[in-house]
């Protein structure tokens, strides 16, 4: 079973319930010359936000985060404004989090979680492939699902999930596609916070869904190394 989504909800679920979370780095906006090659670890400034033409521009910075082989997709994580990069989970699968804290204390009120998986050998389609992220929260994560939209990110298909575990809600994006030779891709995007109705939450939620983007190497405005 594809699992993207679901350690993506577990990371989220685990990250507000723990206490302080150890704060790794904080990237800076910098511009990049205009022909440059993208690299992993590039902050993209808002007004040059995307990765490939069919994302949508982001609102807010825009972070390419790390890649581990040649051949896997391109992710890029908007970073709202009061919100902090924190790799001490990152692994195969979990690529990168943002927390949004307060207090001296660095108490974490809210979590974004970005995975990535090849899942070439489970699935035989991209809707497949869909499905089954799904299906992996209802059965591993006994979420609820309260919503689902189909949908696109930067051309590919994808979908967003509002979910609820015991009495705490959550949001997933998933996105999916097969390349040019015939692996199949998903990378999911879980948010979650303690205060879910706050309008800084809501705002930082929509920049960050809104603004995630995922490309195959294919499709990329610019090579990335």
């Amino acid at each position: 079973m594809p699992l993207a989504i679901v350690i993506a909800a577990i990371v989220v679920a685990t990250g507000l319930v723990g206490a302080a979370v150890i704060i790794t780095h904080n990237r800076r906006p910098a511009a990049a010359p205009p022909n440059s090659s993208a690299i992993a670890g590039e902050v993209v400034p808002a007004d040059q936000a995307r990765i490939n033409a069919n994302c949508n521009t982001s609102s807010a910075p825009l972070t390419i985060l790390d890649s581990q082989a040649a051949e896997e997709p391109v992710l890029a994580l908007p970073q709202p404004a009061g919100w902090t990069f924190d790799t001490r989970m990152n692994n195969a699968l979990i690529r990168s989090s943002l927390t949004s804290t307060e207090g001296q204390g660095d108490t974490v009120k809210a979590v974004a979680v970005v995975t990535l998986e090849n899942v070439t050998d489970r699935v035989h389609s991209v809707l497949e492939a869909m499905d089954a992220e799904i299906d992996g929260l209802v059965t591993v994560m006994r979420a609820n699902v309260e919503s689902q939209a189909p949908g696109a990110v930067c051309g590919y298909a994808g979908s967003t999930v509002d979910y609820s575990i015991t009495n705490r809600t959550g949001t997933g994006l998933i996105v999916a596609a097969k390349d040019s030779q015939d692996r199949i891709w998903t990378a999911a995007v879980t948010i979650q916070s303690f205060e879910p109705e706050s309008p800084d939450y809501l705002e930082a939620k929509r920049v960050i869904l809104d603004g995630f983007q995922f490309s195959l190497r294919s499709d990329l405005l610019r090579p990335t190394t």
